[in-house]
């Protein structure tokens, strides 16, 4: 299984526009993956497991994945199914299907699980999240067993929140990293 596990990105519903922070970091990270799905705004959950599962199924190696929003939920949809391949996962803002006012068209992906992640994970949240009160975003932190980095009001952390390269998350994204064995 050589070489060092690889890095998947997981968009939220929408896919994230030109200026989110998600897109800024794989254009600066070309190797890494990104998730496919044919339609970003896609409410099917089953389209979204089967785009997550299709995305690791070839790996020989663990891959270490970075997640916004509804990815994060399909993260933890993927694990609660008892998904592999993963190394550790950076999920930032899960979005609240079962609660968030403006997500009824999400409802379907609910129940968001709550059993242990079985991988390292890092869960990022904002203060004044519109898809997530931090209360339920602590809440599925703890459940999934992951650390939580509160960072302020930075929104939903997307295109709207105006990061650019985001330097927070690149901190967050090298503190879990570094759970790597051999880091």
């Amino acid at each position: 299984m050589g070489g060092p596990p690889s890095v998947l990105l997981v968009p939220g519903y929408s896919g994230g526009g030109p200026k989110h922070w998600m897109r800024v970091w794989h254009a600066a990270n070309p190797a890494w993956a990104r998730m496919a799905l044919a339609d970003w705004r896609s409410t099917s959950p089953e389209a979204w497991d089967s785009a997550l599962e299709r995305a690791l199924e070839p790996r020989s190696a663990p891959v270490w994945i970075i997640a916004h929003s509804l990815g994060c939920i399909a993260v933890a949809r993927y694990a609660a199914r008892g998904g592999r391949g993963i190394a550790g996962a950076l999920l930032v803002a899960p979005a609240d299907v079962e609660q968030a006012p403006d997500l009824p068209m999400l409802r379907g992906f609910g129940p968001i699980p709550r059993e242990s992640l079985p991988f390292p994970a890092l869960v990022v949240a904002s203060t004044d999240d519109p898809y997530a009160a931090l209360a339920r975003t602590t809440e599925f932190a703890a459940a999934w067993r992951a650390d939580l980095r509160v960072i302020g009001a930075a929104g939903h952390i997307n295109s709207d929140s105006d990061l650019g390269a985001w330097p927070v998350g690149q901190g967050l994204w090298r503190e879990l990293r570094a759970r790597e064995p051999g880091a």
